[in-house]
């Protein structure tokens, strides 16, 4: 079985390809990667950002909780900001976009994976690394380390200049 997006020489022929965005640098350089891949190969591009909505049980009666939580809105907000930048810079280097806020109570990582699986058409994906020390990491987890294991689709995970280290001897 050759998968939909393999071509007869063996190399992938992607057509629609997605980019997680979070306003950091490890996100910029994501997008620049995805967009410079977009617009060399003539794919769709999904911009996606996750919004995790805080449940009335952690907000606390005090606030609320759920999508109506003042904190709520505002990190939606600020997602949809973030998303209409992002929208901006593809349609001046034209490249064919869609932009999508994910909200829901699962956590980031979670929900992009949800997506892509209710988004089969998107063949790659990539992420951009916080550069957490190895302690944060097995504390907190690891975003692309997340979607690499369970993403339904390739992952490639987009390393920021001071995520890169010479090897010693």
């Amino acid at each position: 079985v050759i998968p939909r997006s393999m071509t007869s020489t063996g190399l992938h022929n992607y057509t629609n390809v997605a980019v997680t965005v979070d306003g950091s640098a490890g996100g910029d350089v994501a997008f620049e990667r995805a967009c410079a891949f977009a617009s060399a190969n003539k794919c769709k591009l999904f911009v996606l950002h996750s919004v995790e909505i805080i449940p009335f049980w952690v907000a606390g009666a005090a606030s609320g909780g759920g999508k109506d939580d003042p904190v709520n809105l505002q990190m939606i907000q600020r997602g949809k900001e973030l998303l209409v930048k992002y929208k901006k810079i593809c349609q001046e280097r034209e490249i064919d976009n869609q932009v999508t806020i994910i909200e829901g109570t699962d956590q980031p990582k979670e929900a992009v994976v949800t997506f892509l699986e209710q988004t089969p058409e998107i063949e790659l994906l990539f992420v951009g690394t916080r550069g957490l020390g190895a302690i944060k990491r097995l504390v907190l987890g690891s975003f692309g380390e997340f979607l690499i294991r369970h993403a339904p689709c390739d992952v490639c995970v987009c390393k920021t200049p001071h995520d890169t280290h010479p090897h010693k001897a």
